[in-house]
């Protein structure tokens, strides 16, 4: 299974040095979404906000980054659904 890194661009830089094995690109990115929403809920539970502008990079093993913008991560309704 390839290997994937998880570099997170929010107030600080954190870079994945170990990075995770998933099937495929889309069950990293997948992962990546999931990590977005975790930091995303971590600030709006410690400051009440969040920061849509932050990101995580998703790195294979070709070097090659698939960007994840927060603001990706989350959908936005102004009604009941």
């Amino acid at each position: 299974m390839p290997r994937y890194r998880f570099h997170i661009y929010n107030s600080v830089q954190t870079v994945d040095y170990e990075g995770k094995h998933f099937v495929n690109a889309n069950a990293a990115r997948e992962h990546a979404i999931k990590g977005a929403r975790d930091l995303m809920s971590a600030d709006l539970m410690r400051t009440g906000g969040v920061n849509l502008s932050h990101w995580i990079e998703v790195e294979d093993e070709n070097d090659e980054i698939t960007v994840v913008a927060f603001s990706d991560a989350v959908t936005f309704r102004s009604t009941a659904d």
